[in-house]
């Protein structure tokens, strides 16, 4: 009897052994199964992923197109001038010798006064700032080679902070790469005054030699004037130091917007109206997006102001004076919240290195010759 049930059991046990083998063969034969279907999913992934960064802009066709383009809008400009004069009654010019003697190169009339046509978001969804600064410096060297334009007597001044000067290079780099420099070897110019100083802001906020305060300095004989700030001031003001940009409020000494717009009348009524060199061209830079920033306006949200609020302040400001914007801020350029760019151009999220400054200086040159006649 013993034996029967010992007998028994051991087949009881062979049986489930059996049992538990098949289920588990099951479960493996399933689980490979899995395991080859998320393999297969992740190629599928792997291959997407791979594609998209590989996916490569075209920027020398790109540049090319959007040259022929703009010489066609040009070409077709002149034909409506030219047949606007022709149907005019030639009138005498009211400006003096010297004005007209200064007049050394022909700026185009009615040009816009702000180069950005879309928001810092919008940019950002079509492509990255990386991807949009590599593009627009393939345009921007197009721009140069094709200009025809001679700038051997013409004196330009800028006006800055730290990114103008070159602050973070040696004194030996800032002689070779410094924005005013480069600008002036690319143009070919008489002069091209470095008025920038590190750490200056735009407003009387700091004691950082600011730039209301110093305006005064530009050369009477300058024939294009660059303003280049606003960086310091989004790193270092609150809500109280930015003021107003309502206009009935605006004039407030001291503040962003009262300090901007002081500035920028007096540019006017000292270098244009009050002037013999009544062809000045003025121009005011948006700086780009930093990402330094967002530490500033995160720590204190509710007093800081975020930079896209100075952007805003320079846009609506400068061409009440006949400022023209380069808007970089807008426009998506060397945004250091970009991971490309901060490990390309701008090692510690605000200042360039020497390509960076190049590029600037680029662009800079490329806006100026678009604003003149070929």
């Amino acid at each position: 009897m013993n034996e029967f049930i010992k007998a028994a059991g051991y087949f009881l046990l062979g049986v489930l052994a059996t049992l538990c083998v098949m289920f588990i063969g099951k479960e493996i034969n399933k689980e490979k199964n899995m395991q080859v279907n998320v393999a297969q999913e992740s190629v599928v992934e792997t291959e997407v992923l791979t594609v998209e960064e590989t996916t490569e802009y075209d920027y020398e066709a790109e540049a090319e197109e959007k040259m022929k383009k703009l010489q066609e809008e040009n070409k077709n400009a002149k034909q409506e001038t030219t047949s606007e004069e022709e149907s005019t009654v030639a009138v005498t010019p009211t400006v003096s010798a010297n004005s007209i003697e200064a007049a050394k190169v022909k700026w185009k009339k009615d040009y816009p006064t702000n180069n950005a046509e879309k928001t810092l978001e919008e940019n950002q969804n079509i492509r990255s700032s990386y991807e949009e600064t590599l593009a627009t410096n393939a345009f921007d060297k197009k721009m140069i080679d094709n200009s025809t334009i001679d700038f051997s007597d013409v004196k330009i001044a800028i006006i800055g902070d730290s990114i103008t000067a070159g602050s973070n290079l040696s004194v030996d780099e800032q002689k070779q790469y410094a924005i005013p420099v480069q600008l002036q070897k690319i143009l070919g110019a008489k002069e091209v005054y470095n008025l920038g100083i590190g750490g200056s802001t735009v407003s009387r906020v700091s004691d950082s030699y600011p730039m209301v305060d110093r305006w005064q300095n530009i050369p009477t004989d300058t024939d294009i004037i660059i303003v280049f700030g606003g960086t310091n001031d989004c790193l270092i003001e609150n809500k109280w130091d930015y003021g107003f940009l309502e206009y009935d409020k605006r004039m407030t000494s001291g503040t962003f917007c009262g300090d901007l717009d002081e500035m920028l009348g007096g540019i006017k009524y000292t270098y244009r109206e009050h002037n013999e060199n009544s062809y000045i061209k003025f121009l005011i830079v948006n700086p780009p997006s930093t990402i330094l920033q967002d530490a500033v306006y995160n720590r204190d949200p509710g007093n800081m102001v975020h930079q896209s609020a100075f952007a805003e302040a320079i846009n609506e400001i400068a061409p009440a004076y006949g400022f023209e914007v380069i808007d970089m801020y807008d426009n998506n350029l060397f945004n250091s919240h970009d991971e490309n760019v901060n490990k390309t151009w701008i090692y510690d999220g605000v200042h360039g290195n020497a390509e960076a400054y190049q590029m600037i200086a680029e662009h800079l040159a490329s806006e100026i010759i678009q604003r003149i006649e070929q």
